[in-house]
């Protein structure tokens, strides 16, 4: 982590990469005193997020890749992720329609970004210059 509490990560568009970014997001977040389970929560939406990227953005197929930066800002974790892959369709306020009591018909589309919008406190996506942009914050609660 640099100075300013931030760390850089650019891996290539491939779902074996992406276990680097959880890694990473989860120690930031403990090193900043979010407590162990919001910081696996936070690691879950950060890791759906690049999962997204790699599958939606380069359609899975290995090529890209995907810059993620962390940044610890008081008692807020921030994380900017950013492709070059297609631009994507992103829903403001996902909702899952489906019997949480019949698994074995669960919706497959829209379940990361429902995570993530769960997990996290701020979420926006923007697409600029031929480039997809996501940006996540989560205010800590460093009470356990």
């Amino acid at each position: 982590m640099n100075e300013r509490g931030e760390i850089t990560l650019s891996i290539p568009g491939e779902l074996r990469f992406v276990w680097t970014v959880g890694v990473a997001t989860k120690a930031v977040c403990v090193q900043g005193g979010m407590p162990r389970a919001e910081a696996g929560l936070v690691e879950l939406a950060v890791v759906e997020a690049v999962n997204n990227s790699i599958i939606h953005a380069y359609g899975g197929n290995g090529q890209g890749t995907v810059d993620v930066q962390i940044s610890l800002m008081g008692q807020c974790i921030k994380i900017d992720i950013c492709d070059e892959g297609e631009k994507r369709l992103i829903l403001s306020e996902p909702e899952l329609d489906f019997d949480p009591d019949d698994v074995q018909n669960l919706p497959e589309g829209q379940m990361g970004w429902f995570i993530i919008n769960q997990v996290m406190d701020q979420v926006s996506y923007s697409h600029h210059q031929g480039k997809n942009h996501l940006s996540m914050s989560k205010f800590m609660n460093t009470s356990e």
